[in-house]
Order: structure tokens, then sequence, then C-alpha cells
């Protein structure tokens, strides 16, 4: 294995560890990109779900299952406005605030605990380090 080979696997398994962690603590069966624009729309009551294709870059036809998935689980309501009727404005439902607040605090200490042998300056060299990886467009 070459040394780019070897830090990519560091990345994947770092991403996956984050995400069975979260999984495995969180205890329920909602997936975990739903997890993550279930919170984002508590964040931004009112997206469409267009900022949520752009957001995630899935297809239109993928994020609207996901958000009618969202719907019949009581996570998420639509409403159609009155001054434009061809989107809907996206909103957390009460069950879908707890939810989303459960997976933000789930999430921030399973990164306290994947963070935890290092110290100050190692986060801050290791943060820097990522910022200069770059993506190709």
């Amino acid at each position: 294995m070459t040394d780019i080979e070897a830090t990519i696997a560091l990345f994947h398994q770092v991403v996956r560890g984050e995400e069975v962690l979260v999984r495995e603590k969180m205890a329920n069966h909602v997936p975990t990109q739903q997890l993550m624009v279930l919170t984002y729309i508590a964040t931004h009551p009112g997206i469409i779900q267009r900022n949520i294709v752009e957001l995630i870059g899935r297809k239109a036809a993928t994020v609207s299952v996901m958000l009618k998935n969202m719907e019949q689980q009581g996570l998420i309501i639509r409403q159609i406005p009155s001054d434009n009727s061809r989107n809907k404005n996206i909103f957390v439902t009460d069950d879908g605030q707890k939810l989303a607040e459960t997976f933000k605090a789930t999430r921030q200490r399973v990164h306290q605990e994947m963070l935890a042998n290092l110290s100050a300056d190692e986060r801050q060299q290791l943060q820097q380090l990522v910022a200069k990886v770059k993506i190709p467009s």
C-alpha cells in the first residue's frame, strides 16, 4: 500500500468509524443521512427541497423519497406557502426536533471520544493538515 492509499484508508476509517459509533449510540433505525438532513432542517426552518438536493448532492427523486419517509415517520412536515404553490417549505416536528438534538449531542460526544488521545496542539495540527487536503473538482 502506498502512502497515499494508506492516508485515504485512514480517512475512510475515521469517517466510517464515526458513523458506526453514532449509530450504535443513537439506537434508532433512522439512516445517518436522514439524521443529518433533519438536523439541517431544524437549523433552517422553511427550507425547500431544492436546497437539500444541492446540500447533499443527491438526485431530486432520491431526496423526495427521503423526505416522504421522514414525513411518514412524523419527523418533518411540508407546507405549501400561499405565495408559491410550486415549492413546499419543510419544518421539523417536535419529535423531529428532539431527534435532531439527540443526534447532534451524540455526534459531539463521539467526536470528543475520537479525539480524546490528542492534545490541544495535536488537534490544531490535525485540523491544519486536513484543511490542506484538496477535493478535486
